[in-house]
């Protein structure tokens, strides 16, 4: 397995098998959505030149399309789910990936 120099979700063999198949199927969009929090902005410091929408287009080429970043750091998944309507559906994306929780989890928001 190649190592990529932003450890990320992706780094399984398993995965990439995954996005090899999902890519045959189905046709790449001209936008994608990556909406989360400061995770997904690039928040972290080992991160902030590699925020996650940026690795993703530099591991997965959108060809005639791009990454569209929304992560907001500090975010709840409430506060996503209030903007949710104007970042990712009046943007109308080929698809969206959501990454949320952590802040959640920070706070001691229960189920």
């Amino acid at each position: 397995m190649k190592r990529t120099t932003t450890p990320g979700f992706f780094d399984s063999p398993d995965t990439h098998i995954g996005v090899r198949k999902c890519r045959k199927k189905y046709p790449t969009p001209e936008k994608i959505v990556v909406m989360g929090d400061s995770i997904t902005w690039g928040y972290y410091k080992q991160y902030e030149d590699h925020p996650y929408p940026l690795y993703l287009a530099a591991k997965f080429p959108v060809r005639h399309g791009k990454f569209i970043n929304k992560g907001f750091g500090g975010n709840q998944t409430s506060q996503m789910l209030l903007r949710f309507q104007k970042d990712v559906v009046n943007r109308n994306p080929g698809y969206v990936i959501i990454q949320g929780g952590s802040n959640d989890i920070r706070k001691g928001v229960s189920l």
